[in-house]
């Protein structure tokens, strides 16, 4: 049986989501607005001829989930072999990185970011899955999922308040703006890498979830120590052999009746979550340029010549 206290587990569950509260303030705060902050860079630098800047926003983006979604086949093997603490440290220390380019915007280190924090997310995310299911049990994993993510979520809110309040009525962003934010993003993604530091390990026990299938489990492998089976069973493996057996799980897991069900679910939570909550709808609500593609859109709608036109036309007008 493993040596953590339900108290010690709970405080874990706790710690673990302020630690990923403070690291992903930096990263949603700055996903909310990096394609102004790199428009209003990228116009600045070439008017007055000091950068070649070509960054953009949506193609960093497009780069981060492609090798977040096929890293995600290896993260499971780095984290058997290092574990979900520092799996979650290691992957954090990408968004900080990430988020410590933008003080000093350069095209090669945006876009190198965006694969560095590719690899990061997927074993920062496998570690935390890891992680809060052995800080549960078939009781507790609901509480401890739902609380997780409710503090999770706040992350929203912090630094797009400190944007909301400290830009309100800028329309271009400058050094002024960039550099203190992004500094201050970057510091407060540190402290959650800190703050995961002081994350309690549990040992690796062979667990059911269940806390009587386990003490049968325990009182098996005491009475039976002469069965050759048994011990080969248990016997412990290297750290290439778990990473070996963690890569062929996940493929076997892939291929079964459930998982083949559940992921068109996943593909259509995936490009939900790319568009509205992680990715594309929140860059494009805080970048000025929307208002003028609506406007657009709405009198060529206007001017297009439908057979019920007449019935549209005075609400477009009114939207626009």
């Amino acid at each position: 049986m493993d040596s953590l206290s339900p108290k010690q587990k709970f405080v874990n569950v706790l710690l673990l989501g302020f630690s990923f509260m403070l690291v992903f303030t930096g990263f949603t705060t700055c996903g909310m607005v990096k394609e102004t902050v790199l428009d209003s860079y990228t116009n600045q630098t070439s008017g007055d001829g000091s950068s070649a800047f070509k960054g953009d926003g949506y193609t960093s983006l497009a780069i981060m989930y492609t090798v977040f979604a096929f890293a995600n086949w290896l993260a499971p093997s780095v984290v058997s072999i290092i574990g979900p603490k520092l799996s979650m440290a290691i992957g954090a220390a990408t968004y900080v990185l990430y988020l410590a380019s933008f003080i000093k915007p350069l095209t090669g280190t945006l876009y190198a970011g965006s694969v560095l924090i590719g690899f990061g997310g997927a074993i920062l995310w496998t570690g935390q899955g890891n992680f809060l299911t052995i800080n549960s049990t078939k009781e507790t994993m609901a509480r401890n999922s739902g609380l997780f993510w409710a503090i999770l979520q706040s992350s929203f809110l912090i630094g797009n308040l400190y944007v909301f309040f400290a830009w309100k009525g800028v329309e271009t962003i400058t050094d002024k703006q960039r550099i203190p934010l992004f500094i201050g993003l970057t510091a407060v993604s540190a402290i959650g890498i800190f703050c995961m530091l002081f994350l309690t390990n549990t040992p690796k026990t062979q667990t059911t979830g269940n806390d009587e299938d386990d003490k049968i489990i325990d009182a098996t492998a005491q009475t039976e120590n002469d069965d050759a089976a048994l011990l080969d069973s248990h016997a412990p493996q290297s750290k290439a052999q778990e990473a070996y057996k963690a890569l062929v799980e996940s493929f076997q897991l892939f291929k079964t009746r459930d998982m083949a069900l559940l992921s068109v679910t996943f593909f259509y939570t995936g490009l939900e979550l790319t568009f509205f909550q992680w990715g594309v709808f929140h860059q494009c609500w805080c970048h000025k340029a929307i208002w003028f593609r609506l406007g657009q859109a709405c009198w060529s709608c206007w001017n297009y010549d439908w057979h019920w036109g007449n019935c549209w036309r005075p609400h477009l007008w009114y939207i626009w």
